[in-house]
């Protein structure tokens, strides 16, 4: 599913947690009606409802559809008015039938990638938040984590507001800095591919080894 598809009128589920067994998986239901979607699956151990959970309270019980006597047990936590985040069992069983009676209910699947590129109003932000989750190297993380708080949009910015003062120099200079960066970043989130090649036992393995 594309951005494109996204509208406010729908409620989406999205799995935040990567893909394949783990200990703990997050799934992210969000769209108006989301509380009462949940509320229909959800049986809280404290018997609050979920509409009257605050803002960024967990609350544990078990997740259920009218036909099971006894369900998964999950936290889960309203992040915003209408956003749920619901925190399972890592098992693929369990995920796939909470998913499975959320979609009954006329929830739609969606990327969390999608979500972000309609949920941010910035798309620098935007690309480097989903580049983050993928970054291989703390360093990479690190400029990634520093673009998604707006360090590339703020040195932009800067790059305007000198044109606008008429400092052209300086403009000229920051967009230079920024595009001598821009092999070495790409590097970083897409690591170059290298082919080590030549004739039988010259040494190839051993320097791969190495």
């Amino acid at each position: 599913m594309n951005e494109s598809v996204l509208n406010s009128n729908s409620i989406y589920i999205s799995q935040l947690t990567p893909s394949g067994r783990g200990a703990i998986a997050t799934l992210l239901i969000t769209g108006d009606g989301s509380v009462e979607v949940v509320e229909s699956f959800f049986h809280s151990a404290s018997g609050r409802s979920v509409a009257e959970l605050p803002l960024g309270r967990i609350a544990f019980g078990r997740w259920a559809s009218d036909d099971q006597h006894v369900g998964e047990e999950l936290v889960i936590c309203r992040t915003a008015e209408h956003e749920i985040e619901v925190h399972c069992h890592g098992g693929q069983a369990a995920i796939e039938a909470i998913r499975r009676s959320l979609l009954q209910a006329g929830c739609i699947a969606t990327t969390w990638q999608d979500l972000a590129s309609t949920q941010q109003r910035e798309s620098i932000e935007t690309e480097a938040r989903i580049a983050l989750a993928e970054a291989p190297t703390e360093r990479t993380a690190a400029i990634l984590l520093d673009q998604m708080h707006g360090a590339l949009r703020e040195a932009l910015e800067s790059v305007s507001i000198d044109v606008a003062a008429g400092r052209i120099d300086a403009a000229r200079e920051t967009l230079m800095e920024l595009g001598a960066r821009t092999e070495s970043g790409l590097h970083l989130t897409t690591p170059f591919s290298v082919v080590l090649a030549g004739p039988p036992n010259v040494g190839k393995s051993s320097l791969i080894n190495a």
